[in-house]
């Protein structure tokens, strides 16, 4: 399954601001291109959020919504920063794992204007400290004083590009688009073998075969 290329949209819905993100994921950089502030009352763009988000989400777009009650949107993935993940820490700690890492290598790339919602590391305009648990695990504490919506949707665009759940909604179906093209792949192929052994028929069947399945593909994201 071709993974390396994600769009994605995350939104942050829990405190006092509320922030949409955008941000495409290469395989290598989460280019953040969209940071923006959902203004007005709720009953004024949520019908107008949930469209879009069942059309990114039918598009292939990876859809995290902040959401610790699972019932904002049956389509997106909701995403609980205080829950806790495999190893028992929670997926907050995860995603600053994932957000530092990616920043350690040039990783991150914030759009024009953005640059106030990287999230830095002690010092005068840290956001985060950093120490270790009873088991000797990194951990992080956070200055929620200083640490608003934008940081979680920044962060949420981290967990869309590198911690989506492997049984989520949009992940089933690339697995299932790439199941088919791998199928038609192999069937090309057996077409192929049998072009290469006989002529005049086969051969005609073969090159239309081909080229109603270039016709038909579609890429994986």
């Amino acid at each position: 399954m071709d993974e390396s290329r994600k769009r994605i949209l995350a939104i942050a819905l829990e405190g006092t601001s509320k922030v949409q993100a955008m941000a495409v994921w290469d395989g290598q950089h989460l280019i953040v291109v969209e940071l923006r502030d959902i203004k007005g009352n709720p009953e004024d763009w949520i019908e107008v959020m949930e469209r879009d988000i069942e059309a990114k989400v039918k598009g292939g777009w990876v859809v995290m919504v902040e959401d610790r009650t699972a019932s904002f949107s049956s389509l997106a993935t909701s995403f609980n920063f205080d829950a806790p993940a495999e190893d028992g820490r929670t997926n907050l700690q995860r995603a600053l794992d994932w957000y530092f890492a990616l920043e350690a290598r040039g990783g991150i790339i914030l759009g024009e204007g953005m640059e106030r919602y990287a999230i830095r590391l002690s010092g005068e305009l840290g956001l985060i400290d950093a120490g270790t648990d009873e088991k000797g695990r990194l951990v992080y504490r956070v200055d929620w004083r200083k640490f608003n919506s934008g940081h979680k949707a920044l962060l949420m665009c981290v967990a869309g590009a590198v911690m989506e759940e492997p049984l989520s909604e949009r992940w089933l179906r690339v697995m299932a688009r790439c199941s088919a093209r791998k199928r038609n792949d192999d069937a090309l192929a057996v077409m192929r073998t049998i072009n290469a052994i006989t002529c005049g028929d086969d051969r005609t069947r073969a090159m239309r075969y081909e080229m109603k399945r270039e016709a038909l593909e579609g890429g994986c994201v």
